[in-house]
């Protein structure tokens, strides 16, 4: 009797180790699965965040320079640039939005100078920028984020000239 008893024991040792080592088991995979998720998704969330953000940045930069004529896309030492034209004492000062080394970049001088495009200040990292004018106050902005991501915005100016909107409305503003 003896003999028999200890093989229960031992038995039961054995199914609780087994056991141990199926919760053990899990727990890693679980936790190497979780890790693996976390991971895919801060990374799709960094991507998300990057293209968002700049499109969002120069979108916003529309609405605040939303006058007639004041926004143009125009070729700058062979980059793409958004042009934003504005007026401070009578003197015409315009804003460039561009991709430089890695960076979409930000540069405000007068409107008469030259820009150097390595002189602008950097916003956040992106791959390439470009701006599209579609029609007469429609764009398209494309961000390439760091990843090869592509996202694009379409912006449409709400201001129009006094000619343009007469236009629009089928006559002259002459009476």
């Amino acid at each position: 009797m003896r003999f028999t008893g200890k093989r229960e024991h031992v038995v039961d040792f054995i199914f609780t180790l087994a056991l141990f080592c199926v919760f053990a088991a899990s727990s890693v995979l679980v936790t190497v699965i979780g890790a693996g998720v976390y991971k895919s998704v801060t990374s799709h969330m960094q991507i998300n965040n990057t293209s968002r953000t700049s499109l969002a940045y120069i979108s916003e930069k529309i609405r605040q320079n939303d006058v007639a004529s004041s926004v143009s896309a125009q070729e700058i030492e062979g980059h793409t640039a958004l042009v934003l034209s504005e007026y401070y004492d009578g003197t015409e000062y315009a804003t460039y939005i561009y991709e430089d080394e890695g960076q979409l970049k930000e540069l405000f001088q007068k409107a008469s100078s030259t820009p150097a495009l390595a002189a602008g200040q950097p916003i956040m990292e992106v791959s390439d920028f470009e701006a599209v004018q579609l029609k007469d106050r429609l764009y398209r902005f494309t961000v390439e984020d760091t990843d090869g991501g592509r996202f694009s915005v379409d912006v449409c100016q709400k201001s129009v000239s006094k000619n343009d909107s007469a236009d629009a409305k089928g006559g002259t503003d002459e009476k």
